[in-house]
């Protein structure tokens, strides 16, 4: 790796805001949903487990909850339930 610029002022961003891979997420309204392959259903449920959990996402509503099931095509569909 070639020698980087060098910045300076550059603030660190507020760790609760970073952005995950799934912040759209928090734009769901209950009962909205949507097909993924699924490491991605895998993913967003146990996001929003360890959030009910540890409170750990903290850009995700209160209580925020989900259900998936495979659909026949051989993806996942999961819906926001509260």
């Amino acid at each position: 790796m070639d020698k980087p610029i060098f910045e300076k002022g550059i603030p660190l961003p507020d760790k609760n805001q970073s952005r995950s891979k799934y912040h759209w997420l928090a734009e769901m309204e209950v009962g909205d949903s949507f097909l993924c392959p699924h490491q991605d259903a895998h993913a967003v449920r146990q996001l929003a487990y360890l959030n009910r959990k540890e409170k750990s996402a903290t850009w995700l509503p209160d209580g925020f909850k989900i259900s998936w099931q495979k659909m026949e095509d051989g993806l996942y569909r999961v819906w926001r339930v509260a």
